[in-house]
Parts: structure tokens; sequence; C-alpha cells
């Protein structure tokens, strides 16, 4: 009880410090008090009242332009936020997101602020090792404002916003692509997100994409093939046709072959959508030949298992877009 209370006095003596080092404008003192406060706070396990001092002190020196001091305060937030495995409420994703925006692109703190709030909303039930959508999608959109569209894609792949990411994707086409990579830009996003099980969400980012480009029209067919290939994959995975899977990737080789990345993509479509499973081969026919053989060799629609495959992190790379599946494993 007398470590106790003699931890407490000295709390306050800090706070006291902390509030005039505020009211005198010595920011610098400030910070070292709420580093104080965090590593006393902690200690003692009280994690609801470290959360708050972190959040508000964070809040004031980011208002005043101490920015390393509010990062440095922000990232001690989400610590905390993680060694108590606090769910990710609404609110509380809302201050991240709200913290992220503040610290923008430029930061050299953000990309560790990120990961460090994404594995944070890992620990609360139903949300993926992928993060929460919420907050991926709260990522996005402030990396979108700051034209950081590739980063902005990243988490766009892993939020539940179709509509966002395919306005998003039509102005990353618009300034950063040319003519001819129109129909690239949206076709890479929906196999992606089709390997990773999301196709409600391609759904929505592929009408969205078509129907606000300036270069697709709004309705099929589409004068770019792999625009029509993507639209009737989709209707293909919905009414769970092999036969119509068969063919298309048949039909569209020409098209497909634009990014052979494609075919590993659309081998992992058929294990997660058609239940196939491409036989192992002695010598390698390529990545074309092993999928149009597996598919003719695969079971019957009444036959396959529907086993799926979870994946993650996939990374931007070389041109706009190009990623392979080993990026997604």
């Amino acid at each position: 009880m007398k470590q106790s209370a003699r931890d407490g006095g000295g709390a306050c003596r800090v706070e006291k410090k902390l509030k005039q080092s505020l009211e005198d404008g010595n920011y610098y003192e400030a910070h070292q008090m709420y580093r104080t406060l965090y590593s006393r706070y902690s200690a003692q396990q009280k994690h609801a009242e470290v959360q708050t001092l972190m959040r508000k002190g964070a809040d004031l020196l980011f208002s005043v332009d101490e920015n390393g001091s509010a990062i440095d305060l922000s990232l001690l937030l989400l610590d905390s936020l993680e060694a108590s495995k606090a769910p990710a409420t609404e609110e509380l994703i809302d201050t991240v997101g709200n913290i992220h925006k503040k610290i923008g692109i430029a930061h050299p703190q953000n990309q560790s602020f990120e990961v460090k709030a994404i594995t944070w909303t890992t620990h609360t039930d139903g949300v993926s090792k992928n993060g929460h959508v919420k907050l991926r999608g709260i990522f996005a959109h402030n990396l979108w404002k700051e034209k950081a569209y590739g980063d902005a894609r990243q988490h766009f792949l892993y939020s539940d916003d179709g509509s966002g990411s395919g306005e998003m994707l039509v102005e990353y086409s618009v300034h950063h692509g040319t003519e001819e990579e129109v129909d690239l830009f949206i076709t890479q996003f929906v196999l992606q997100l089709l390997c990773i099980r999301s196709k409600h969400t391609a759904d929505v980012a592929f009408t969205t994409y078509t129907k606000k480009h300036p270069k697709c029209e709004n309705n099929p067919p589409f004068s770019l093939p792999l625009l029509n290939f993507v639209f009737f994959l989709l209707a293909a995975i919905e009414s769970q046709k092999m036969s119509a899977f068969v063919t298309l990737c048949d039909k569209y080789q020409p098209s497909l072959k634009r990014d052979p990345s494609y075919f590993k993509y659309l081998e992992r479509i058929g294990e997660n959508y058609f239940g196939l499973r491409l036989p192992k081969r002695k010598k390698p026919q390529g990545i074309l030949g092993n999928l149009l053989q597996g598919l003719m060799e695969s079971p019957d629609d009444d036959e396959r298992d529907g086993s799926l495959s979870e994946m993650q992190n996939p990374q931007p790379s070389t041109s706009h877009l190009s990623m392979t599946v080993e990026d997604l494993d």
C-alpha cells in the first residue's frame, strides 16, 4: 500500500509539472513528462488512463505543430492498445484514423504507425489478420487525399469499400496511366480481390470503375476485351459454372497474356471458387498450359470441394500495378 501511494503521489507531481510545462509552452519538457507518465501508468496496468493521456497529449502537440512529439505519443497509444488488447471499437478506429491523417504519408513514421494500428485490430474477434476493414478503409481514403495512389490502393484491397476503390482507381488511371492501360488498373485489382475472396467488393469496384472512367462504356459489351473478361468472370463465379470459367480462360488468352501474372491469379481463383486443383507436372508447360490443362482435368461442378485459401500482404511493384500470387501469399 505504501509503495502504491508513493507511486500515485509521484504521478501526481509529474502531472502538475506537465501542466506547468504546457502553460509555459515548454513542449519538449511536456513531451518528456508524458513519456514518464506513460511508463508509470503502464507499470501499474492503468491502460485506460494511459490511452486517454496519450490521445489528449498527441492532439495537443499536433495542434502546436510539435509533430514529432505528437507522433511519438501516438505510437505509445498504439502500444498501450496492443498491450491491453483493447477491442477495435468504432470510436477507437476513428481516433486512430484521425491521427493517421495528421501524420501524413511523407513522415517516416507513417508506415510504423499503420503496421502497429493494423496489428492491434487483429486481436478483436471477427477481424482477419489483414486488419479491420474500416481502419484499412480510413487509411486508404487518407492516402488517396494525399494522392498517394499506390499506398491507398494497398489499403483499399483489404477494406470493404468497393465504391471508393473504383473511384480511386479511376483517378489513378487518369493521372498516372496511359490510354492503353485503362483496363489493366481495374483487372489487376479485381483479380486480387477475388484471390482474397472479396467477391462483393470486386463487383462494386468493377461497376464503379467502368461507369465513372471517361474511357469506359457504362455497360457491357466493352470495347476493351479485358473488361469483358472481368465482367463474365464475375458472372461465372456467381453462377459457379466451371464450364464458363474454362471457356473464359481459353477464349481470352490473347488479352490475358498482356500480364503473365494473371494466370497465377486465375489458378488461385479457380481454387477459391471452383475447387480447381492443378496436377503437378514432371515437365512444366508454363502457367498458361498448366492452367488450361488443369481446368480440363478438374472435377465436374458437382464434385468440387469448395475449399478456400487465405492470402495476404500484396505489395505495389513495377509498372503501376504488377503483383504476383507470391506477393499475396
